[in-house]
């Protein structure tokens, strides 16, 4: 089965262009949601619980999906690992075929990167703290 998955973070944001983009690619179902955080997705929750198997998730854009590399890494990983394929329109990404599983790859591997760089900076800010004597 495939599902489309829309999110906007602008709250008057017309949907009717994801939509239609969805439905061209003959997406049975659609879950959208309209508001300003990524932290209650409660329709992208849905959709987790919905698919399975054999499964496609179709996305106007990465953007709709994740916030950073390493939540789409994650997501995309979750996917994968249930074995659902994954689109995104705009992005020109596609799991099914060869270069869209090169660019699954390249994201996990950008997402460990921007993991590592994280980290990094966060035991150096500690590091500095502690030398001007405050505790972090």
């Amino acid at each position: 089965m495939k599902f489309g998955y829309i999110r906007t973070t602008v709250l008057d944001h017309n949907l009717n262009l994801q939509i239609e983009a969805l439905n061209r690619e003959g997406c049975e179902l659609i879950y959208s949601e309209k508001q300003s955080s990524s932290k209650e997705r409660l329709e992208f929750e849905k959709l987790r619980e919905r698919v399975k198997a054999g499964d496609m998730v179709i996305v106007w854009k990465f953007l709709n999906l994740a916030n950073s590399i390493s939540d789409l890494s994650r997501i995309i990983n979750e996917f994968h690992t249930k074995k659902v394929e994954f689109r995104s329109l705009l992005d020109n990404v596609d799991t099914t075929n060869q270069n869209g599983r090169f660019v699954y790859e390249l994201i996990s591997t950008l997402a460990k990167l921007e993991s590592e760089m994280i980290s990094e900076r966060t035991i150096r800010g500690l590091r500095k703290a502690r030398e001007n004597g405050r505790v972090g």
